[in-house]
């Protein structure tokens, strides 16, 4: 019963395995798998299906892992399709039928030319700036054909992530399904008020990411009330001139005492008074009930519960909640260094009350506590795309994906961001209460910040990483493909120019080809590309593939002007 029971575990874990990789090779959500068949055709030219489904809708996963390296190898073609049931493809078609509002999104120009969204949701709020006059336009337009042009500004209407109208800057028509577009405007005519933005978190984060402590922030606000401060002072003030006054009256004053009052006078009634005054007191003390945190009232419901593995399993995480919830919360090392820090500005002000010009020698120490909030805001928003990014890729722990630019590894819920170099920018921990990064640490810088912003972008659009975060194997194979392409309309120019070229002098970079072979140096007279007999080694940076890239254009034109002039010789 043993043997069975460990060879069940083992298929089901193959099972997990094998759906992870398919659904990485077929470039699918896990979730599509249910419906995904997939077969290949054997020697014999019968189909046999590896995965998916038979005909009584029995689960079928008999892909080896020389099948898997065969595919992968592109030795083996597999057949992969995503087959629906009549129900699911009933339920679909119903849904596709109804055209909600949520799902339209209407693009139109703003003042500077650029596309801005007028209808549609964003967020998590919906936006309705939709003029009447550019419905009217939809309507007017819906029966037009494509490559029509019209009288309109530039608009581009999308239902889901189907463009189902377009319109460009000069008028013409570029995409027009009536039949959909129809829909949609049947769906613009329910009213929708415009969400307007409120003042909350989720308008400034994205929903991965889990705010920044409040406590923290408290500069933010700091430096809003000290600019609105600075604006409104004149230049210069003179302080009035006010007598000055002993702390001592001050204190008399304060303390003065009405004589009409009564008051105990005898040493027994003043002992009285006290005693009163702390019996009272203590009572209150002992009558304050003890107020407890939801934490508190979770364990005492958990610690309810018989002994068994759920309340093992609830026990473990409450216990982890705790300690997440105390490393979230404000250091008290910090937010006393904070108060002295603010202790000391106020001291300053104190000090030099005469100077209206004292807010102007705190500009430092201001700029330091925004910096600190910025580095605290940009580290949190990348740490929580990234872990998105970690996700999407299903990263396991001991894992670590290389991009182009960055390498990202997981070991256990500690994840850690470093570029090609091994140098580590970002260190951030998972947990239920959301991400949080390392502060020992240096802030982001912009260059990093916006590389890891556009990953963002990537994932909120569904598209596959770009730039600094594609795959390193993509990266080289897309690199070698430039320089390939460079080479050989080079090696064209020299055969098309008896053999041999040699370009040098008064040029940003000096090259030489011949058929089949390629040199290109710099101006130090370092090389940078050398190919030939079928060996390539290559040092071109980004601004040597470009420059390049720009000029072969002009060497296909001169190639063709002296293939027209010899045209022109033989014909004379």
């Amino acid at each position: 019963m043993q043997v069975n029971a460990n060879t069940e575990s083992f298929q089901a874990q193959y099972e997990r395995l094998v759906e992870n990789w398919l659904a990485n090779f077929a470039q699918i959500n896990q979730d599509v798998l249910k419906n995904l068949q997939l077969s290949v055709t054997n020697e014999q030219g019968e189909k046999q299906t590896l995965y998916g489904k038979n005909e009584s809708g029995e689960k079928i996963c008999d892909i080896s892992p020389e099948q898997i390296h065969q595919m992968e190898s592109g030795e083996l073609k597999p057949d992969i399709q995503v087959v629906q049931s009549a129900e699911e493809t009933e339920q679909r078609r119903e849904e596709r039928s109804r055209v909600q509002a949520e799902d339209v999104k209407v693009f139109a120009q703003d003042e500077m030319g650029e596309s801005e969204l007028v209808y549609g949701k964003a967020g998590s709020r919906m936006i309705n700036r939709l003029r009447s006059e550019q419905i009217e336009q939809l309507r007017e337009a819906s029966t037009v054909e494509v490559g029509s042009k019209i009288e309109s500004e530039p608009i581009k209407v999308k239902l889901g992530d189907e463009v189902v109208f377009q319109v460009d800057e000069s008028g013409q028509v570029l995409v027009n399904d009536s039949v959909k577009l129809q829909q949609v405007l049947e769906a613009l005519d329910e009213p929708i008020q415009e969400q307007q933005p409120q003042p909350i978190v989720e308008d400034y984060y994205d929903d991965d990411f889990d705010g920044v402590n409040f406590e923290e922030a408290q500069e933010n606000v700091l430096v809003e009330l000290v600019s609105d401060l600075v604006d409104s002072l004149p230049d210069p003030i003179q302080a009035e001139s006010e007598p000055e006054r002993d702390i001592q009256d001050e204190l008399d004053e304060f303390f003065q005492v009405d004589l009409d009052e009564s008051f105990p006078t005898t040493e027994e009634e003043v002992s009285g008074f006290d005693v009163s005054v702390t019996t009272e007191y203590e009572e209150v003390q002992t009558e304050k009930p003890s107020e407890k945190t939801g934490l508190d009232c979770i364990e005492e419901a958990v610690g309810q519960l018989k002994d068994g593995s759920l309340k093992t399993v609830l026990t473990q995480s409450t216990q982890e909640l705790r300690v997440e919830v105390s490393e979230q919360e404000p250091n008290p090392q910090l937010k006393t260094e904070r108060s002295r820090s603010l202790d000391q500005l106020m001291e300053a002000r104190i000090q030099e009350s005469q100077d209206p010009n004292w807010w102007q020698r705190t500009t430092s120490k201001i700029e330091e506590m925004v910096t600190q909030v910025r580095d605290t805001f940009v580290g949190s928003r990348a740490a929580s795309t990234l872990k998105q990014f970690a996700d999407k890729l299903d990263l396991q722990s001991g894992d670590s994906y290389e991009g182009a630019e960055y390498n990202l590894k997981r070991e256990g819920k500690d994840y850690t961001l470093t570029d090609k170099e091994g140098a580590v920018l970002l260190k951030f921990r998972s947990s239920v209460m959301g991400v949080k990064v390392d502060a020992s640490l240096p802030g982001l810088d912009d260059r990093d910040s916006k590389k890891i912003e556009g990953l963002r972008k990537d994932l909120q659009n569904g598209n596959q990483p770009q730039g600094a975060f594609v795959s390193e194997g993509k990266a080289e194979a897309d690199y070698l493909k430039r320089v390939n392409s460079i080479t050989s309309a080079l090696s064209r120019y020299a055969a098309q120019n008896g053999g041999t070229a040699k370009v040098e002098g008064r040029f940003s970079y000096d090259w030489e080809s011949s058929k089949g072979s390629v040199m290109i140096k710099n101006k130090q007279g370092e090389v940078l590309l050398a190919s030939g007999q079928g060996h390539t080694r290559s040092r071109m940076t980004e601004k040597d593939l470009k420059h390049f890239e720009e000029m072969l254009p002009n060497l296909a034109g001169q190639r063709q002007g002296q293939a027209g002039q010899k045209k022109q010789m033989e014909v004379g």
